[in-house]
C-alpha cells in the first residue's frame, strides 16, 4: 500500500511541476558523474556535467519548462524528467503503439511526437494519433500552421487546435525531408533533406500550395535545419559535418567551416547564450556564436563517443540525448 501511495503521489507532483499530465511513470535511471574542469565554447555555466542511462535508445527532446524535459525513443518510449534530465521515468503509450519514435517538440500549448506511425499530439490529457505517415520526421509551428515533413518526402500542413484533425498533404518533395524549421523574419517554413537542397514556402499558402521553392545548397545530405530570430540567421547540417548558412531568409546559403567531419543530426539556436549548438555522430557537439563562421568545440567535461540525436535547453541549461540511451546533462 505504501509503494502504490509514493507512485501516486510522484505522478501528482510530476503534475504539479511541469504543468502536464503523463501516464504513470517508471524506470528510474542512473547517473554517472563527470568529472571538473573543461574547455570549449560552453554548453552550460557550469564544469560538472553528468551521464544519465534512461535505458532506451533516444532520439527527441524538449523541455517544457524549468526542469521539466520529455524525450522519446525506440520501439513507443516516452521518457520524462522532472529534476532537468538527472533522474528519467519511462512508459510506452498505447498510442505510441511501439513505433520507432522520430522526434518531439513543445508548442506552448501541445507535445507533438513523430515516428514511423504519423504525428502524435498531446492535450493535457490524451496522446492521440493526429496522421498516418511515412514516418514522420520532424514538426515545425508558426503559431498557426503545423507543418511536418516525412521520409518518403511528404509536406504534411494543419491548422487545428489541437491538431489531431485537418491535416493535408499539399506537397510532395519526391525525395527523404529529415527537418523542418520556421522562419519569423522570412514568414516561410523551411524544410530539409536528401536532395543536396533546401525547399521553402511562405505560412501563407502552406496550406494549399503544392510549389515549394528548392534551392540547390551544398553536396551533401542535410538532416536540420533552424532560424535565429535575434541574428536573422539560418543554419542547417547534415552529412559529413556540413554547416551551411543564410543570412537573407534562405535566399542565398553559404557553407561554413566545420570542426568535425562527422554526421550532425541536430542544430538549435540558444537565444539565453547568444548560440548555435549542434550535435552528432561520435559525441559531436559544436556551437557557433553567430553561425557563419567561428564554429568551435561546445564544453562539456566528460567523454562521449557515443551518436548524439538531438539537443535541448532552456536558458543555459542542456541536455543531449544520444542513440544508446544516454542522456548527457549540463550543471
Amino acid at each position: 500500500m505504501r509503494k502504490i501511495s509514493w507512485m501516486i503521489l510522484a505522478t501528482l507532483f510530476f503534475f504539479v511541476s511541469c504543468g502536464l499530465f503523463y501516464p504513470p511513470l517508471y524506470d528510474t535511471a542512473i547517473v554517472e558523474k563527470g568529472s571538473q574542469g573543461g574547455s570549449g565554447g560552453g554548453g552550460g555555466t557550469g564544469t560538472i556535467w553528468k551521464k544519465v542511462s534512461v535505458t532506451t535508445s533516444l532520439s527527441g527532446a524538449v523541455f517544457t519548462n524549468f526542469n521539466c524535459i520529455t524525450a522519446v525513443g525506440a520501439s513507443g518510449y516516452l521518457c520524462s524528467s522532472i529534476d532537468g534530465g538527472y533522474t528519467w521515468n519511462n512508459t510506452q503509450p498505447t498510442n505510441f503503439n511501439y513505433y520507432a519514435m522520430q522526434s518531439i517538440a513543445w508548442t506552448g500549448s501541445y507535445l507533438i511526437a513523430t515516428s514511423g506511425g504519423g504525428i502524435h499530439v498531446y492535450d493535457g490529457t490524451n496522446w492521440t494519433l493526429g496522421t498516418n505517415g511515412s514516418y514522420v520526421s520532424q514538426c515545425a509551428f508558426d503559431g498557426i500552421h503545423y507543418v511536418a515533413v516525412d521520409i518518403s518526402g511528404n509536406i504534411l500542413a494543419c491548422m487545428t487546435n489541437p491538431p489531431v484533425s485537418g491535416w493535408t498533404n499539399p506537397a510532395t518533395a519526391g525525395t527523404a525531408l529529415y527537418g523542418i524549421c520556421y522562419d519569423g523574419g522570412g514568414s516561410k517554413f523551411l524544410a530539409v533533406g536528401t536532395t543536396n537542397g533546401i525547399y521553402s514556402c511562405v505560412d501563407s499558402i502552406v496550406m494549399t500550395s503544392s510549389a515549394w521553392n528548392f534551392s540547390t545548397v551544398g553536396s551533401t545530405n542535410l538532416y536540420s535545419v533552424c532560424y535565429s530570430a535575434p541574428l536573422a540567421t539560418l543554419v542547417a547540417v547534415g552529412e559529413g559535418g556540413a554547416i551551411l548558412y543564410s543570412t537573407d531568409h534562405g535566399a542565398l546559403w553559404y557553407p561554413a567551416v566545420s570542426p568535425t567531419t562527422n554526421k550532425l543530426s541536430r542544430v538549435i539556436y540558444n537565444q539565453t547564450l547568444g548560440k548555435f549548438f549542434a550535435v552528432g555522430n561520435s559525441g559531436a557537439f559544436i556551437s557557433s556564436q553567430n553561425g557563419t563562421n567561428n564554429w568551435g568545440q561546445a564544453m562539456i567535461d566528460i567523454p562521449v563517443t557515443e551518436n548524439l540525436s538531438d539537443i535541448a535547453c532552456y536558458g543555459s541549461k542542456f541536455v543531449l540525448i544520444g542513440w544508446l540511451g544516454s542522456a548527457y546533462v549540463s550543471p
